[in-house]
């Protein structure tokens, strides 16, 4: 589904239902709420109007449709609203990620991208400067934003630090470890009354910001992004989730068993693991081999 389809769903429900959507009917307006540039707005938008949802005065100005509000009782904009939009900021990063995957340094013309994604070149700097910033892509005067390469290297040896740093800040909060928190943890990490998997993961930032110590942060804050968004690509299947949501709940109970030893052990394990999962997921996608 497009992104202007997706705002036609949005603007659609609106008026079926009769509530006030959280911007004005303007195309600038509507353009600015989902950050996309006017040409993907103005298609939903002509489309409202043909079906009849929309209405255009002889001024231009754009009004609901109230012959097309549901005549039914207590009509919920949930039920009605369907898919919402991606943000572009989310289907841009995703699509930088898959190419890097895919082990391309292709530059990304600002122009090309901004009319691929249907975002204006304003919103596209603001997320490329963000992007380069967490050292996904870097810029290249005249040549554009060149996109940083998956390179197994650069995988390994981030584990290898992580796992010495995470362990070392999980030994330096131990005794600040909050339990009401680490109980919460392994509810969030715990199979729902349906038997569906969960998996929470802000146990592991919870004892490095615990730390307060700033170049440890800085290491996860500056390397850890781009990683972190690979492994959570790699972890999207039933099986995956349920087994990484175990191994939390192993780490956890070691804690609130004031067992540092033995928690220190499972963080160990599910850490390096992280390989195994990436790898699997590099094959089965066929976007890279490792």
């Amino acid at each position: 589904m497009t992104i202007s389809e997706q705002i036609e769903n949005d603007l659609r429900a609106y008026v079926v239902t009769g509530n006030i959507p959280p911007y004005s009917l303007t195309l600038k307006a509507i353009a600015s709420h989902f950050e996309v540039s006017l040409m993907p707005v103005r298609s939903a938008v002509n489309r409202l109007v043909d079906q009849k949802y929309l209405m255009r005065g002889d001024n231009g100005r754009l009004s609901f449709n109230p012959c097309r509000k549901s005549r039914s009782c207590g009509t919920r904009l949930d039920e009605v609203k369907g898919p919402q939009p991606v943000a572009p900021e989310k289907r841009l990063t995703d699509h930088i990620i898959i190419l890097s995957l895919r082990g391309s340094d292709e530059c990304l013309r600002e122009e090309a991208t901004a009319e691929h994604f249907g975002i204006g070149r304003t919103v596209l700097r603001r997320i490329f400067n963000r992007l380069a910033g967490e050292r996904i892509i870097e810029h290249l005067p005249r040549r554009g934003w060149r996109v940083r390469p998956f390179e197994e290297k650069d995988m390994l040896d981030y584990i290898e630090v992580r796992e010495t740093l995470e362990i070392r800040a999980l030994e330096n909060s131990f005794e600040r470890l909050d339990r009401v928190f680490l109980e919460e943890m392994v509810r969030a990490n715990s199979p729902d009354e349906h038997g569906e998997p969960h998996l929470d993961n802000r146990l592991h930032r919870y004892w490095i910001d615990l730390v307060e110590n700033r170049y440890l942060s800085g290491f996860f804050d500056l390397n850890g992004i781009y990683f972190e968004m690979l492994f959570d690509k790699a972890v999207l299947d039933r099986e995956t989730v349920a087994r990484r949501a175990a191994e939390h709940v192993n780490i956890l109970n070691g804690l609130l068993a004031s067992d540092l030893e033995e928690a220190k052990r499972h963080l160990s394990t599910h850490i390096s693991d992280q390989r195994d999962h990436v790898s699997r997921f590099l094959e089965e996608t066929g976007t890279a081999s490792i």
